[in-house]
């Protein structure tokens, strides 16, 4: 019998282990690889991983920050921070606390914003300074978000895997299906 804080407005619970006894890496454990890897990569390091999983954006922009390089998230992905960092210390795009955090607009995303009727959301987010381009990211070392629908877009783009690149898949293990082909994890 437990009675919450009355002063609680909302609890984000996330419940992918609960239940389990499966091994888990904490968050300070993924920082440090990731900024291991990102110290080691010549190239971009690509990774796969959910926008909600606001730990894992933390993570990555520590790592990013602590490697220097940029964290590049899409519209999606600054869609969530910018719901949801106000009045925390949640890094998002246009805050000036965090300037190595910039948003890559593909037209896919475009469209999906522009079907909701958010296009002038969209139209704002690229005339800000932290709105870049696959062309712009072309040969230079970020971290940047990546989802398998984007793989064929990044590549027509100029933004396709290269051998200086590396690519690391961060979500559940249920997700990664190794033998489809369309995935960026088989294009890595």
């Amino acid at each position: 019998d437990c009675a919450p804080p009355a002063d609680i407005d909302a609890l984000i619970i996330e419940g992918t282990n609960l239940g389990s006894s499966k091994p888990v890496i904490t968050e300070t454990v993924l920082e440090a690889a990731f900024t291991s890897l990102a110290q080691e990569v010549q190239g971009h390091l690509f990774v796969n991983w959910s926008a909600q999983n606001i730990d894992r954006t933390v993570t990555l922009f520590r790592a990013a920050r602590r490697s220097g390089r940029l964290l590049v998230v899409d519209l999606y992905g600054a869609d969530v921070l910018e719901r949801i960092a106000p009045g925390t210390s949640i890094p998002r795009p246009g805050d000036a606390r965090f300037p190595e955090m910039q948003v890559l607009i593909t037209s896919a995303g475009k469209r999906l914003y522009y079907r909701q009727g958010r296009s002038d959301w969209v139209d704002t987010q690229a005339r800000q300074p932290w709105a870049t381009s696959r062309r712009h990211l072309s040969g230079g070392r970020a971290i940047i978000m990546m989802r398998d629908s984007m793989a064929g877009e990044f590549e027509k783009g100029g933004l396709g895997f290269r051998e200086s690149d590396a690519y690391a898949f961060s979500n559940w293990r249920g997700y990664l299906d190794e033998t489809d082909s369309n995935t960026a994890w088989a294009r890595a």
